[in-house]
């Protein structure tokens, strides 16, 4: 019974992350460290949204009023306290002190890094604010509940609706706007709309025939250009036009029960969309193409933003936050060579069993065993190691038989390694 135990958790971890050779591998140092990485959240609640004003300042919005900051680039969170019991659908971050959050007919905005917040009233009546965007800092757009959009020329200190705008009794889930005249919104039962004046009239399209996605929830869009853009839906379905809207070409890249969330360009070519299940998929091609990333959640993720080509996050469900990290630069490059030689043997782990690894020069590292949603579930060491190799002991105590990780950090630098525990 032990062996086949041993099998299944391999197995599952094998599913998960492809290897080389072992568990462990050089394979999964590369797409957990420098690709996507869970970071622990300390929060429970759906997290709903996420925007970055710089590299290093951002905020999310969840579930339950929920709000999280961070100051270094999404490696650390802490709560943000703001006056109000809506689901923050959305979040817009205009620099570490100035951020927006959308809630119930409401906008609220922060001049001193979450210390106090204001709202505006968008001029509804308890319809949610699906979506911002902020194209300077004194234009912005919030797509709402029943096809509503509302507009402010102040920085979000007033809000009025757009003349053509709740045209239909289905939500704007989600909207983007090139300018202030040009922009695509999606939303429910089939939502697919453009304006070219602000918001004054929306062109509706009608899928070009395709009967059977009557209905179909459509989650985020994002546009490269008045020409070019993208939009996710339920069942793994992704709309994609090349002629401002006129046609749209339908593709499903994953299966019916993966509900695509939302999705991010960082330039014309680079893209990712993130939704059910924790998939995630990237182009490189301005759409035409996605490939699934590795997983590292199996929880909903509902948001994705991405600063540069080697920076992004990604939220979901339960609290649910991956950091992607790339390597293209000599910042990367350190990361690549902090705790060299990082091995977990024995691994699968039945009883002791030790992190080795190699440090460059004397630092302080913390040592730590995560669970697969990342959450720290032992510390095995935290304090000053000097240079050159090192051994230590897995405290692994009254843990069950399951998949961990062996998360080792050094202010911030920081790789993980998973190993499979089966006493």
């Amino acid at each position: 019974m032990k062996t086949a135990t041993i099998f299944l958790l391999s197995f599952v971890l094998w599913a998960v992350i492809p290897a080389n050779g072992q568990i462990g591998s050089e394979y999964f140092d590369h797409h957990f460290t420098e690709g996507w990485q869970i970071i622990p959240s300390g929060v429970d609640e759906n997290l709903l949204s996420v925007h970055f004003a710089s590299s290093s300042s951002g905020y999310i919005g969840g579930a339950l009023n929920r709000c999280l900051k961070s100051s270094n680039g999404g490696l650390n969170w802490s709560a943000v306290p703001v006056p109000s019991y809506a689901d923050f659908n959305s979040v817009w971050a205009a620099s570490s002190d100035h951020a927006y959050l959308g809630g119930w007919d409401s906008v609220y905005s922060t001049q001193n890094g979450g210390l106090s917040w204001q709202a505006a009233y968008t001029q509804t009546i308890n319809y949610a604010i699906h979506d911002l965007q902020f194209i300077s800092p004194d234009n912005g757009f919030a797509f709402m509940t029943w096809a509503q959009m509302a507009k402010t020329t102040d920085g979000g200190n007033s809000w009025s609706l757009a003349a053509g705008a709740g045209f239909t009794a289905w939500d704007f889930f989600s909207g983007f706007m090139l300018d202030q005249n040009t922009g695509y919104a999606v939303g429910d039962n089939q939502v697919l709309c453009k304006t070219t004046d602000g918001g004054d009239n929306f062109q509706v399209y009608e899928w070009n025939g395709y009967l059977d996605f009557t209905g179909i929830r459509i989650w985020g869009v994002y546009a490269n250009s008045d020409m070019n853009a993208v939009a996710v839906a339920d069942s793994g379905v992704i709309f994609r036009t090349t002629d401002g809207g006129n046609y749209w070409s339908r593709s499903s890249i994953a299966g019916t029960e993966d509900n695509l969330m939302d999705i991010c360009f960082i330039n014309a070519n680079t893209g990712y969309i993130v939704g059910s299940n924790g998939k995630v998929f990237k182009t490189t091609d301005g759409g035409e193409n996605w490939i699934q990333e590795p997983s590292v959640t199996d929880n909903q993720l509902n948001a994705v933003f991405f600063i540069s080509e080697t920076l992004g996050w990604a939220v979901g469900d339960f609290g649910t936050i991956l950091r992607f990290e790339g390597t293209n630069s000599a910042g990367d490059k350190s990361r690549q060579e902090f705790a060299a030689k990082l091995t977990i043997s024995p691994n699968p782990v039945e009883k002791d069993s030790y992190v080795t690894f190699t440090l460059k020069e004397a630092k302080n590292v913390r040592v730590e065993v995560r669970d697969a949603t990342g959450r720290v579930v032992s510390v095995v060491s935290d304090g000053l190691l000097s240079k050159g190799d090192h051994s230590i002991l897995l405290n692994l105590g009254t843990l069950k038989n399951g998949i961990y990780l062996c998360h080792l950090s050094s202010r911030c630098d920081s790789i993980c390694k998973p190993f499979v525990l089966s006493r």
